[in-house]
């Protein structure tokens, strides 16, 4: 039998295969259902399964009948949940189940978020200096956000993947011993797949139609409209309900648009507009170094006429306008743009002038060797920092044991029990449309005495930071989280130096302010749990977050 040997660029693949798996590893389990916690940590994840498992292959239904995503992950999430619950010795209990559907949609995740370097590295590695194509996928492989975001059951790492390979076939319409009408329909079949996962990927289609103008000039009209036909049939076989359940497709795809551009709630209030807020993203999830020498790759490369740098910054332009108009700036809607940042890098390196050797060239490889390390917090640095919060005891299940040392104790709440708040009973993260029974649930949890005030008028006129659990409840202790004082906190601050808010934003913020006015006056801070120096955008912070514990005065 010969002996089969790989090529250095293969093996090197393989390597960043590893590395990528490796890292992501650390912490993928991070606030799964485990005992005395039945939901996810993550407020999305549960919502996820619950949606995959209306799909029934078996049974020829390919509909789940919600579409604020398309549904492309949630099929594959189906299939690869079966698959772990019948080899995962089919449990019974119902957060056990649930449990190995998160699992198998994370392990997926960590395998898809791995795959983007080998990716990188395949395409740049045949144009190029090896150091800069190293360089760009050494980037994907460590870059904070795509490291965390590649331990959530969540679907951006399916749709960023498929993004990269539409972009890679876009590059290879620009070889000229490639046939350019097949890479074209490849590009389209990726992008169709990739909006069929989250409907923004639909943009990645102008950098195709870009390429192919550049390689056949006024013959580009056929791959044009074969590109996009071919996207549109990709689009509904990942997404079959936008013809077998249109209205409720029409429906949910006419609120997510909305949803973007009215905000997520109060979250975002009182703060700078996306393009702006979006920098602070890059520095958190990618680094201020890698960035910055990203921008000036694409920017360099497109003054020097590199078709795959023009390429690579038109698929970040049309990305970045196509989120800036959004109120809403997760880390989660910048995760695109660190794709062509990373090639923007690799062809920083590839295209200086002159041999490695040279001292221009080599100031930058260590700049870029720098920028992945992370000195900036940004590379590997932060990426290693944020799983080791990962592998850690969540600080809400920290704080919940704190609290049960003390069961004689009751515990004031402010705000409806969800994912922010510490797990002082099994049901506590459960999510929101579970409805008023979970607060019911909640006032009852044991050991604990768990308060939150209720009107005598009904469950349905509650709201958020009720001075009356101080006056009337008088709880022995208060505990609330980052994410419920970040924006009202925010709001009240603008609010004080002369900012406008609408009434709604302005009332949330007066309650509150009145809440912590009472509360310094009646109770005294006993216990910070992971404080943190910065705040974190909130789908960065969800591995832990601040939680305060106050305690009642001469209790």
């Amino acid at each position: 039998m010969n002996r089969v040997e790989l090529k250095p660029v293969t093996l090197i693949a393989i390597g960043f295969f590893v590395a990528s798996m490796l890292l992501r590893l650390v912490g993928w389990t991070w606030g799964l259902p485990s005992q005395g916690q039945d939901f996810s940590l993550h407020p999305d994840e549960y919502p996820n399964a619950a949606f995959s498992q209306q799909i029934d292959l078996a049974k020829g239904k390919l509909t789940p009948g919600v579409y604020n995503y398309g549904t492309l992950y949630f099929t594959v999430l189906k299939v690869a949940g079966d698959v772990a619950i019948t080899y995962g010795g089919n449990p019974e209990k119902p957060s056990e189940r649930i449990a190995l559907v998160h699992k198998a949609g994370r392990f997926l995740n960590l395998v898809f978020g791995s795959l983007l370097p080998v990716i990188a590295w395949l395409a740049l590695s045949r144009r190029g200096s090896w150091q800069g194509a190293g360089i760009a996928a050494g980037m994907l492989a460590v870059a904070p956000a795509l490291s965390v975001h590649s331990r959530f059951q969540t679907v951006d790492m399916l749709a960023l993947l498929l993004s990269l390979g539409g972009l890679v076939a876009a590059f290879n319409i620009l070889d000229e011993d490639q046939p350019a009408l097949k890479w074209a329909l490849i590009a389209g079949a990726f992008c169709g797949l990739s909006a069929g996962t989250k409907y923004v990927g639909i943009v990645g289609l102008l950098p195709v139609f870009v390429a192919l103008g550049m390689r056949l000039k006024g013959g580009a009209i056929p791959g044009v409209v074969g590109s996009g036909l071919v996207a549109a049939i990709a689009f509904v076989v990942a997404t079959p309900g936008a013809l077998l359940d249109q209205e409720a497709f029409w429906r949910d795809f006419q609120f997510e648009l909305d949803h973007t551009k009215t905000g997520h709630g109060i979250v975002f209030s009182g703060t700078p507009s996306a393009l702006i807020y979006h920098l602070g993203n890059f520095v958190l999830g990618f680094g201020i170094l890698a960035s910055i020498l990203g921008m000036a790759g694409l920017l360099q490369g497109a003054r020097q006429k590199d078709r795959i740098a023009i390429l690579s910054l038109i698929f970040f332009l049309i990305y970045l306008v196509a989120i800036s108009r959004a109120e809403i700036k997760f880390m989660r809607y910048v995760l695109p743009l660190f794709l062509p940042l990373a090639i923007g890098i690799g062809r920083f390196i590839q295209n200086l002038p002159g041999e490695i050797t040279d001292r221009t060239k080599k100031i930058a490889l260590v700049g870029a060797v720098l920028a992945v390390a992370g000195v900036d917090r940004g590379g590997l640095m932060g990426s290693v920092q944020f799983g080791l919060q990962m592998s850690l005891p969540d600080t809400r299940t920290v704080v919940a044991d704190y609290l049960k040392q003390d069961s004689s104790k009751s515990v004031g709440v402010v705000s409806d029990p969800w994912f922010w708040t510490p797990t002082l009973y099994p049901e506590t993260a459960a999510p929101r449309f579970a409805g008023p029974e979970r607060i019911q649930a909640f006032r009852e949890a044991s050991p604990l005495r768990v308060l939150q005030f209720i009107p005598d008028s009904g469950i349905n006129d509650r709201y958020d930071w009720d001075t009356r659990l101080l006056s009337d409840l008088k709880p022995d202790r208060v505990v609330f989280s980052s994410f419920e004082t970040q924006a009202v906190d925010r709001i009240a601050s603008l609010k004080k130096a002369g900012r406008k808010f609408t009434d709604v934003e302005s009332l949330l913020a007066d309650r509150y302010t009145a809440f912590a006015e009472q509360l310094s006056k009646e109770y005294e801070l006993d216990k910070v749990f992971n404080p943190k120096p910065t705040i974190l955008v909130e789908d960065m912070e969800y591995v832990g977050p601040t939680v305060w514990v106050w305690k009642r005065k001469g209790s």
